[in-house]
């Protein structure tokens, strides 16, 4: 269904009541013991789209309290009385989804972002890890579609405001050995500790106040100075990341601020640094904020008790330069991160003013609701054992070998494949394909690199043609096993981790040693 209302053909109510059984004309099959309430009703998307906002907010509302409360609206009007138990039900299903809650995974999701593929690439990406590495030679635009994806969800007009309130860009300099420069220190240069505070630490407390709002911090030019050094606090809270009661959450990345203060005469570090946090002013479509102080005080008292950890809306992207004047990836780094290479350059787009303006995304489809594998795994799912006999597949081939792969690239092929599957509004089988595929680009292939000798399976065979040839294979098999909506066939989609390994074959044969970067 269209809309962004998240329902599909054949859905049926958390109450089991309401089964829809037609798209177009919305209509619902309701199969209730109450009288008069089985049988075939009719409902429009206006009046369902209109009862969803006072649902949300009225959650234990009865049918008579709501219809009272949007008398008059245009639709209402239209509305029987003998609906009410029927369209509250509806506007709650279309409510638990947009929350993730019982979001099929498998389901097609459908909104704005579904209707551009170049976008779904980095939807499901971030979806799939709060970390995002893009690398491409410089020009490519890699900084810039950070701020469009800030912009495409926050709901700000770029002509009208030069910087999204979600954004926040910070250079990496050359000298970065530890992660005071990110995560702000102490000082007593003064003569009294005083908290020396960042840009960083002020962007976390920002997202912690706009929860609901994906917020996008661009490192730019990342591996400027070694990734494993400043920003090793951030990998390590990174895995600590776990889904609970419906909420990402983590270990702090600065621990609790109460623990700064002073023992002596009172002195709290804390206070100045909560007033830096909060004491400035966030200005949004132009406007400064209202601030909530309620909200603020709970989050001054979560820091000082619990510290700073992050929070589930924030997500970090790496531009990287791969070139003489930067420092190479650890596995350690690539293990914990997305990776999109954007090399490609059109240089006929982006020549019209309409064409550099963002599509507008439904915030809902970029904020992650998934951790780990057991987040989204459903036994007997096709897209999840497919995904799992992919994998398995691949392991096999890279056996005896440091580049085989272990439970964290599992857990992060399952939730990123479901998720482009669901995302996807074509067809299934096809969108599985590319899901694998752009998953081994980004998460197999790109942590492999050394010389001859070292990429050789363990039977002495030349690894690079060994894994060419079982992801062409395995991608095959699960073209052939999976029945998309129809069992319509489709084209195999060109295969850029196929594309990529002929590259690296090449780069091998001609100088000996070989890596995933350009």
């Amino acid at each position: 269904m269209k809309d962004n209302l998240l329902l599909k053909i054949g859905e049926t109510s958390e109450n089991g009541q309401v089964t829809i059984v037609d798209e177009d004309r919305l209509c619902y099959i309701v199969r209730s013991e109450g009288k008069g309430a089985v049988g075939l009703r009719t409902i429009s998307k206006a009046l369902l789209k209109e009862y969803i906002p006072y649902v949300e907010t009225h959650p234990d509302a009865t049918r008579e309290e709501a219809r009272d409360a949007l008398r008059g609206k245009s639709e209402i009007d239209k509305f029987e009385y003998g609906y009410g138990p029927t369209i509250i039900s509806l506007a709650k299903m279309v409510i638990e989804k947009r929350k993730g809650v019982i979001l099929p995974f498998d389901a097609s999701v459908k909104g704005s972002a579904t209707t551009n593929s170049s976008l779904i690439h980095f939807i499901a990406a971030l979806k799939t890890k709060p970390f995002l590495l893009l690398a491409g030679i410089s020009g490519t635009g890699k900084s810039r579609i950070v701020r469009q994806l800030a912009y495409a969800t926050g709901g700000e007009n770029p002509e009208a405001v030069q910087r999204p309130f979600n954004f926040e860009m910070i250079q990496v300099r050359p000298n970065w050995h530890d992660s005071s420069d990110l995560l702000g220190y102490v000082t007593r240069v003064s003569g009294k500790a005083e908290y020396v505070m960042t840009d960083f630490v002020r962007f976390l407390a920002k997202a912690w106040y706009f929860e609901d709002v994906p917020f996008f911090l661009c490192l730019d030019e990342m591996n400027l100075a070694p990734v494993e050094q400043y920003f090793a606090e951030y990998l390590s809270v990174l895995e600590t990341r776990k889904l609970r009661d419906g909420k990402i959450v983590s270990d702090p990345l600065i621990p609790a601020l109460d623990g700064l203060d002073g023992k002596k005469n009172g002195f709290r570090v804390s206070d100045p640094m909560l007033d830096d946090m909060f004491g400035h002013e966030w200005i949004k479509d132009g406007d400064v904020v209202d601030i909530d102080k309620q909200k603020e005080d709970k989050l001054r008292l979560q820091f000082r008790k619990e510290g700073i950890a992050l929070p589930p809306n924030l997500f970090v992207v790496g531009t990287v330069n791969m070139d003489e004047t930067t420092f190479s990836f650890s596995r350690k780094v690539l293990d914990r991160a997305m990776t999109i290479e954007m090399n490609v350059v059109n240089l006929r787009s982006g020549l019209t003013k309409e064409s550099l303006l963002p599509e507008q995304i439904d915030k809902t489809l970029v904020l992650p609701n998934a951790v780990e594998a057991a987040d989204v795994y459903d036994g007997g799912n096709q897209t999840c054992e497919l995904t799992l006999q992919y994998l398995e597949s691949i392991n096999n081939c890279l056996e005896g070998t440091p580049f085989k792969i272990a439970y964290r690239t599992r857990n992060e092929f399952l939730v990123y494949v479901v998720h482009r599957v669901g995302m996807t509004e074509g067809d299934k089988c096809k969108a599985l394909i590319s899901a694998l595929d752009e998953m081994t680009f980004m998460k197999i292939l790109s942590r492999i690199e050394g010389d001859k000798k070292k990429l050789t399976d363990k039977d002495g065979n030349p690894l690079l043609e060994k894994l060419e040839e079982t992801v062409s294979k395995a991608l095959s098999i699960a073209k052939e096993n999976y029945k998309s909506e129809g069992d319509k066939m489709v084209e195999m989609p060109s295969s850029q981790s196929i594309a990529k390994l002929g590259m690296m074959k090449q780069k091998l044969e001609k100088n000996y040693y070989c890596t995933f970067w350009d």
